[in-house]
């Protein structure tokens, strides 16, 4: 079986793949944050995806709130923050300043979720047993 795609495709095809794999390794880190003090697997699973949700909620009414009182550019500067931005970052073609802050605000968050589950299971006296 021959397996070919239309030109082009195959740079759109590992694009996604790219996106879906930041999206998974950015989403992951807070439930591995909980799970250094928590082990409980529903908290593990949904306070991830509800601090995702309130996040996007509270950008989307700063951005609401921006429109309506003229302030055009607050979407340009709150949408690195936005959990959906890491996903689109293989998109762009060009490296500008929204994807230069959208890798720092991911990269801070990666990292200060990682520090902060190697200090408490380094504090923990069962070390995670």
């Amino acid at each position: 079986m021959k397996f070919f795609l239309p030109d082009g495709e195959v740079l759109t095809v590992f694009r996604t793949l790219i996106s879906a794999f930041f999206y998974g390794a950015v989403s992951v880190m807070p439930a591995f944050f909980i799970c250094s003090f928590c082990k409980n697997p529903y908290i593990i699973t949904c306070l991830p995806f509800l601090f995702d949700y309130v996040r996007t909620t509270a950008i989307s009414k700063a951005v609401t709130n921006g429109f309506a009182h003229g302030d055009f550019e607050v979407f340009d500067r709150l949408s690195p923050f936005s959990p959906d931005s890491i996903t689109v970052i293989s998109w762009f073609d060009e490296f500008n300043d929204k994807v230069k802050m959208t890798f720092i605000f991911n990269a801070a968050y990666i990292l200060i979720l990682f520090l902060g589950f190697v200090l408490i299971m380094n504090c923990r006296t069962d070390k995670g047993a």
